[in-house]
């Protein structure tokens, strides 16, 4: 396909062509005066035949100038400008890192979170099982926040948790590894074998139900870690042998209501594909 040449609109050729109608009326004046002293023996019909063919050469000429020229010039200038608001105002700091080491510390990240569960009527959570947002100090204030909000405010937010499907055989795999990493850093909250840390998230799940929220299932291997908002999401990774909410985390602002600029869109499709096509309604 043969690309389309960017031409200038209509209203920039009406600033081309409106200084030069300007620039005309002066010429104007000036050869009134030239008529004047160099026509005055000539009859009026050479004066107005000379008058019309001046005035088509000089308004082509001007008008050509100044439409193309002038005007071509001010529209880049004008795209430029607003290439550059677009940086300065919607691109800068919309990425910000958090780093393990700060997962825990910083409240920087927990009153980003706390603001966005308040402010957010969409408020989706991607996780493997919640367990960390339950028993783990670094996360229990998000569930924490939820689950002490308004009556009125929780009925009217869009609440959506999608945990992985417990009869998949990677929730095993990766429950026995938790269960090993638990134990061996000496978690608090750690239990001994795979059959508690399963009845644990069971329990996890029934909670979850009460609060109330919107519960469903995924059955693919995970990859992403997500806890999206109206205009903010928190994404992080499941690595094989790393817990996804000790990995950086990265906050990602909606820049825009466009699916094509912004990052942010993406991880909503991700997230509502999955929500959409892979459940499991009985979670008992």
């Amino acid at each position: 396909m043969l690309r389309q040449e960017n031409k200038p609109s209509w209203f920039y050729q009406f600033i081309g062509a409106l200084s030069a109608e300007l620039i005309l009326q002066g010429m104007a004046s000036y050869l009134s005066i030239g008529f004047d002293k160099w026509f005055g023996k000539a009859s009026k019909l050479e004066i107005i035949a000379a008058g019309i063919v001046i005035f088509f050469l000089i308004y082509g000429g001007i008008y050509f100038f100044f439409s193309r020229l002038i005007g071509k010039r001010f529209y880049s200038w004008w795209v430029n400008f607003k290439f550059r608001l677009l940086k300065s105002t919607k691109t800068t700091k919309h990425t910000v890192v958090f780093p393990p080491t700060d997962r825990g510390s910083s409240e920087d990240f927990k009153k980003r979170v706390i603001k966005n569960i308040e402010r957010s009527k969409r408020l989706y959570f991607l996780l493997l099982s919640a367990h960390t947002m339950f028993y783990d100090e670094r996360e229990t204030f998000i569930m924490d926040k939820i689950k002490n909000l308004p009556a009125q405010e929780l009925k009217e937010k869009d609440i959506k948790f999608l945990l992985m499907d417990k009869n998949n055989t990677f929730f095993r795999k990766r429950g026995e590894w938790f269960v090993g990493e638990m134990r061996r850093l000496d978690y608090p909250y750690h239990v001994f074998t795979y059959n508690e840390y399963l009845n644990r998230c069971k329990e996890i799940e029934r909670e979850i139900l009460k609060i109330p929220i919107n519960l469903k299932f995924y059955k693919t291997i995970p990859v992403w870690r997500l806890m999206l908002f109206d205009e903010e999401l928190f994404v992080s990774i499941y690595q094989p042998e790393v817990e996804g909410h000790l990995s950086a985390i990265y906050m990602i602002k909606k820049i825009s209501d466009h699916p094509k600029m912004s990052l942010y869109w993406g991880f909503y499709d991700y997230f509502t594909s999955l929500y959409s096509e892979w459940t499991e309604d009985d979670f008992q």
